[in-house]
């Protein structure tokens, strides 16, 4: 497809899309947050939740007096109160199934608790699951994440430099672990050679093959693939073409652009989007990241102090998410359907298209039962 012909192709999209938009625009939000707190220029490897980072603006919004509340509330586009929209994307978000486990807990570290309201302190747990606790000792902190996350997270601190502030900080733990609907036969792992950017030799990683109907959309500067997941979620995959960088793959992951990307789950060739067999060799994406949003919060005009509610008189020192994501080949127990017979390979083989992730690519999930994105990510190598 010619480039300009796929960009008209998601400008139809978008319109169609904005025509049944709700009062509450999550994705949009969140994709400005993603470029805001990775920017393009970003050549390594991270994981980050733009639902979770969208869920701690709401955190500071209503530790805030009425007007710079609502000024938060205009700038994300939130025209209801704040717990009718967002409460019922963390229960969306938290209702696991097999395959799909969505895991957070936030939480303001203060320095002096006694200046925190009692009455936000209580509404921030019951609406939000977040909690308002004391910065020292430490250990006390970092044991109600851990309990919060099930132990995943065993391995998160707050450093002692933190902890003996005179400041409070902000902690946005999340783990999402999520498998594909149509499981990836694990007989079919592979060490994948595969290419950083800049670097004159491949190095190997561990993958997973298979061939399987898929959709694929074509622009000049990439190959999407999409693939469903458990839990009514949908894998996103931006190959960089020949000649192109991972920041040319993400030049319509944008606000502007978004809902046009997602109106082409389930379409056809009126659109674009060639549905057929496809071999799909893509690297085990385990992913971790420590991310610092503070400069996030600043383009959004996010206060950082001021939140007399919970830190009384006290600033922010910093605003930090630890995200860990797991794409696995299938639920926990579950067995990939055998082939009937007569599903020969070979005939499949020859008509397939390639999908090879052997270069770096950039990726997203999106959630369609709460219309957000749990996680948006980048893989450019180990």
């Amino acid at each position: 497809m010619k480039a300009w012909s796929a960009r008209a192709t998601v400008a139809a999209l978008a319109a169609l899309a904005a025509a049944e938009v709700s009062a509450v625009r999550h994705v949009g939000f969140e994709t400005d947050a993603f470029n805001k707190t990775y920017p393009a220029s970003n050549r390594g490897t991270f994981v980050f939740s733009p639902a979770s980072f969208e869920v701690d603006c709401v955190l500071v919004a209503e530790s805030l007096d009425v007007i710079p509340k609502a000024d938060i509330s205009a700038m994300m586009g939130v025209v209801i109160d704040f717990p009718s929209a967002y409460i019922p994307v963390l229960e969306g978000l938290g209702n696991r199934t097999n395959g799909f486990s969505f895991i957070s807990a936030r939480g303001f570290c203060v320095p002096d608790i006694r200046k925190a309201s009692v009455a936000t302190r209580l509404a921030l747990q019951r609406d939000y699951g977040a909690e308002v606790m004391r910065l020292m000792p430490k250990e006390g902190a970092e044991a109600w994440f851990k309990t919060m996350l099930d132990g995943e997270m065993g391995d998160f601190s707050i450093s002692p430099s933190v902890s003996a502030s005179d400041r409070f900080s902000f902690y946005d733990l999340v783990s999402f672990s999520v498998a594909w609907e149509e499981p990836f036969p694990p007989e079919n792992a592979v060490q994948l050679p595969f290419r950083p950017d800049g670097a004159t030799n491949d190095v190997e990683v561990a993958a997973i093959s298979d061939v399987r109907v898929a959709d694929v959309w074509e622009t000049k500067e990439y190959s999407l693939l999409m693939l469903p997941l458990k839990g009514g979620s949908t894998f996103f995959g931006f190959l960089p073409k020949e000649g192109f960088s991972i920041s040319d793959a993400r030049v319509d992951i944008t606000s502007l652009e978004i809902d046009g990307l997602l109106s082409l789950v389930g379409a056809g060739p009126e659109r674009g989007v060639r549905r057929g067999p496809c071999r799909i060799v893509i690297p085990r994406l385990e992913i971790s990241s420590r991310t610092d949003f503070t400069g996030a919060f600043r383009y959004f005009r996010i206060p950082t102090a001021g939140l007399h509610s919970v830190a009384g008189e006290a600033s922010g020192r910093e605003f930090v998410q630890f995200a860990k994501f797991s794409l696995a080949n299938c639920a926990p127990g579950e067995k990939p359907v055998p082939r009937e017979d007569g599903d020969g390979a070979s005939p499949v083989q020859a008509e397939a298209r390639n999908m090879v992730f052997n270069r770096p690519f950039v990726f997203f999930v999106y959630h369609s039962g709460t219309a957000t994105i749990p996680v948006a990510g980048q893989f450019a190598g180990p």
